[in-house]
């Protein structure tokens, strides 16, 4: 899905900003476990022991993704043409390491399977701790649906992902979360509440996908752009009704897949939302002529990704005060029980 658009200069700032993430990561963990206590110490060290399945599959798909990007091959499903073999070339060297933009999406893709496999496996679909669960997993089904849709129905040269980590691969990852995600949604089927909401979010989202769309495809298949935005959108209810259910459950969200989810959605949204403000050639918040078919697609999209950082920000400030409160509680608790002992 790369644009042969005349690329602006933010894009080799963009990728550097995405590895940048990971090394100010690696060096904040450092950090804090250096200022954190032996307690705390031997608590985080628990925790990632518990995290090693998940650990030891991110750290596979990763390095699947550096080495299809260190082979630079291009596995999108269509051929670039040759008329337009410099642009592409273009692209390759002021996105040096990713190689090109869609990179981005494909490894969301991939740390996707990575959270739902997670989810699975622990029960990522348990409505009393898991914030996961329910709507926000309700949601990431239709999203997930939608993008299989899109890939499905779209021709190789139009929404499929160019570059290393593109083509069968992207199609594959994005086919394999519809039935992931329907499984982990086998809750919603006795609310009937949750899944009339979810309907009707779904469609409001659809509509506006219809006002708000990018114009990539042939004409008569303009469906396929209505396609796209509906996926970015429906991501968007994903992130607010994770934050409203991190709140809902405040204390009651515990576990090791809940300290999971909220750092692997953030991450993939980060990925997403960069994508989108470093793929069009254009400042944010800047419309590129050529290619709005309804609306301000641009604009709402980057607007929409923005609001999906920022609530998984506030999803993870709200989870961490909340366990601190737990642990509060629980402390009390003890010396309560040990003075009501010994009196």
């Amino acid at each position: 899905m790369v644009l042969l658009l005349p690329m602006g200069a933010n894009t080799s700032g963009s990728q550097d900003f995405v590895i940048s993430m990971a090394l100010i990561a690696a060096a904040l963990g450092i950090w804090l476990l250096e200022r954190a206590g032996a307690s705390q110490l031997t608590s985080v060290l628990r925790m990632l022991k518990r995290l090693a399945p998940e650990l030891l599959a991110l750290s596979f798909g990763l390095s699947l993704a550096a080495g299809l990007v260190y082979c630079g091959q291009h596995n999108g499903g269509a051929e670039i043409p040759k008329e337009d073999e410099a642009l592409w070339n273009d692209i390759n060297e002021e996105w040096p390491v990713l190689k090109t933009a869609d990179s981005l999406l494909g490894i969301q893709a991939m740390l996707r399977l990575v959270l739902l496999s997670s989810a699975l496996l622990r029960k990522g679909d348990d409505e009393a701790t898991s914030a996961f669960a329910m709507e926000p997993m309700g949601f990431l089904f239709m999203a997930s649906c939608t993008r299989a849709t899109l890939l499905l129905t779209s021709p190789w040269e139009v929404y499929h992902l160019d570059g290393p980590v593109g083509g069968t691969l992207n199609l594959a990852c994005e086919i394999c979360a519809v039935p992931l995600t329907a499984w982990l949604c086998r809750p919603l089927w006795r609310n009937i509440y949750s899944l009339s909401c979810i309907l009707l979010v779904t469609v409001a989202c659809g509509i506006v996908a219809s006002q708000q769309h990018l114009a990539l495809a042939d004409p008569g298949m303009e469906y396929l752009d209505v396609l796209f935005s509906w996926g970015q959108f429906l991501d968007g209810a994903v992130a607010v009704a994770f934050l409203l259910r991190t709140c809902g459950l405040w204390t009651a969200a515990k576990g090791e897949f809940m300290v999971y989810s909220i750092m692997a959605l953030l991450f993939q949204q980060l990925l997403s939302a960069v994508f989108m403000f470093s793929s069009w050639g254009q400042a944010p918040f800047h419309e590129v002529p050529g290619i709005v078919g309804k609306g301000h697609p641009l604009a709402t999209m980057q607007v929409s990704s923005l609001l999906e950082v920022g609530c998984y920000l506030l999803s993870s400030i709200v989870f961490s005060v909340s366990t601190v409160l737990q642990k509060e509680l629980v402390h009390q608790q003890l010396e309560l029980q040990c003075e009501t002992i010994e009196l």
